[in-house]
């Protein structure tokens, strides 16, 4: 695309939509779909988060990758689409992106579905 093209982003549930402008006289229109998991990287919905693989769930602990967390009262689980997941459903195995208060419990995980 040339530097004076007008492009729009438009997010619609989890999806996002690319749409390009371009020409003199006549309209060429390209446009792009992709997931939003797609989008994120590192330093977007994952960043200062560590990753690793769960090795058990109980009531107020996860086991990751051979650590033992508490959960804070506020955990919030969701899959890398941004929508809720409940904790009993995360199973052993799993890959996730998790992320640690300050009194070193999980506040916060992304359960890795495969696609």
């Amino acid at each position: 695309m040339r530097h004076n093209d007008r492009c729009r982003v438009k997010t619609i549930t989890g999806l996002f939509l690319l749409g390009c402008v371009a020409g003199t006289g006549g309209i060429v229109t390209e446009t792009y779909l992709g997931t939003m998991a797609a989008a994120h990287d590192e330093s977007g919905l994952y960043a200062g988060m560590k990753k690793g693989t769960v090795d058990a769930i109980a009531e107020r602990s996860l086991r990751i990758d051979k650590n033992e967390y508490g959960l804070t009262e506020k955990l919030e689980v969701t899959d890398q689409y941004l929508r809720p997941v409940h904790l009993k459903d995360v199973e052993k195995g799993q890959d996730v992106y998790y992320r640690l208060d300050h009194k070193n419990r999980v506040d916060k995980v992304i359960v890795l579905i495969p696609s």
